[in-house]
């Protein structure tokens, strides 16, 4: 005889339709939860990055004025050959400071870092190699670079080695030129460029002719 529960019901199983029921919801749920745990994942990487960009900045800005000469946060923009030069490319950043005023050599203050894992700097300069839409958001530096070896345990001369784009700090804080900001986003690495989707998130810092910095907000990146 079947055995019968307290309440003189029949003990049933789940069907195959419930089970492949219940199946797809978990497939749909754990979907969602991925998706939302990646949103998270990169907003926290870029939030990251302007932390590490900022306090790299600050960096610059005092060792200007502690060493009463130029000082330059470097981001390295040049086109890379192969995988080891693509990691640096657009994600490795430094600060450097002249010996002396117009030297052109240039010691090390802050050795290199990288950005979180799919975060880049977007320079002026990568416009046409990155095949960017006038519309899209870019950094501006008034179009500064400079060809240098970095990092290095002895002071260098501009002129030789991969190139980065610069801000540079003077003796009293201020920052050359005008306007200057620096934009960060969201991208994946493919084929050793880096490719920007639609709708990527983006953020950043901007400066005052002081050279005091503000976080830029989206809209202003664009």
């Amino acid at each position: 005889m079947t055995p019968r529960n307290p309440f003189g019901q029949r003990n049933k199983g789940f069907t195959l339709v419930e089970i492949l029921v219940s199946i797809g919801v978990v497939i749909i749920l754990a979907g969602i939860l991925f998706s939302a745990l990646n949103q998270n994942r990169n907003a926290s990487n870029l939030e990251t990055a302007q932390s590490m960009l900022s306090q790299a900045f600050a960096n610059a800005r005092s060792q200007a004025i502690l060493k009463q000469n130029n000082a330059r946060l470097l981001i390295h923009t040049s086109s890379p050959g192969n995988e080891r030069e693509a990691e640096k490319y657009l994600r490795y950043f430094g600060v450097v400071v002249e010996t002396r005023s117009g030297s052109n050599k240039w010691e090390t203050a802050l050795s290199g870092e990288y950005f979180p894992a799919d975060v880049f700097f977007i320079p002026e300069t990568s416009v046409e190699p990155l095949d960017w839409k006038e519309s899209r958001p870019t950094s501006r530096h008034n179009g500064q670079t400079m060809s240098l070896e970095f990092p290095s345990g002895r002071p260098e001369a501009s002129g030789s080695g991969p190139k980065w784009s610069y801000y540079e700090f003077k003796s009293t804080g201020r920052m050359s030129g005008l306007h200057n900001k620096v934009v960060l986003a969201q991208g994946v690495s493919r084929d050793i460029l880096p490719e920007f989707p639609d709708g990527m998130a983006l953020t950043g810092l901007t400066f005052n002719s002081y050279g005091l910095q503000f976080p830029l907000e989206e809209e202003e990146a664009l």
